[in-house]
């Protein structure tokens, strides 16, 4: 069975980091990015593929649920 691919989108580094830490513990799951701003994530979405996002909903710039809406 191929991984599940996650992405996160989390503007707090150490919440970002400690979650690709832990995700990448598991063998079923890899994530393919992570970006610290919505903008950021919104910029290069047709650059991966992904299965699973993890959005922070309260982030500068454009908020999660605004990523989420585009």
């Amino acid at each position: 069975m191929p991984a599940i691919k996650v992405v996160i989108v989390e503007d707090d580094k150490e919440i970002r980091n400690l979650m690709e830490f832990l995700l990448s513990e598991a063998p079923d799951i890899e994530v393919v990015r992570s970006f610290s701003t919505g903008d950021n994530f919104l910029k290069a979405f047709d650059s991966f593929a992904c299965d699973v996002v993890l959005m922070d909903i309260n982030m500068p710039g454009k908020s999660g649920l605004e990523c989420v809406a585009e």
